[in-house]
């Protein structure tokens, strides 16, 4: 009975998530110099600035792909990661209102 309400908020947020799997891979290496900075290396502490807490100190250790930190390539895929987290945060709907006729 409640398909129709079900499948309209689904329609409401799926353009949210088709940009939120679209967006982050249109950003460059040059955007992210532009919000870090330009660095051979990468440090820990620039991932967690930019990543915050979304990693686990283990999964920051295993996205590192030099000896000790991040090349901008892989910095760039934590950019990444980071932009489809706030599309997709900012896709949901928090506590949709059923309607009584529901």
């Amino acid at each position: 009975m409640m398909a129709p309400w079900i499948s309209e908020k689904s329609a409401y947020v799926a353009l949210d998530y088709k940009l939120a799997q679209l967006i982050p891979e249109l950003i460059s290496i040059s955007l992210l110099y532009e919000i870090v900075g330009e660095k051979e290396v990468y440090t820990l502490e620039d991932a967690q600035s930019l990543q915050k807490r979304q990693y686990t100190i283990q999964e920051y250790r295993n996205k590192m792909d030099l000896e000790f930190g991040y090349s901008p390539e892989r910095m760039l895929s934590i950019l990444r990661d980071r932009c489809q987290y706030l599309i997709e945060r900012g896709s949901t709907l928090n506590n949709p209102h059923i309607p009584a006729s529901y």
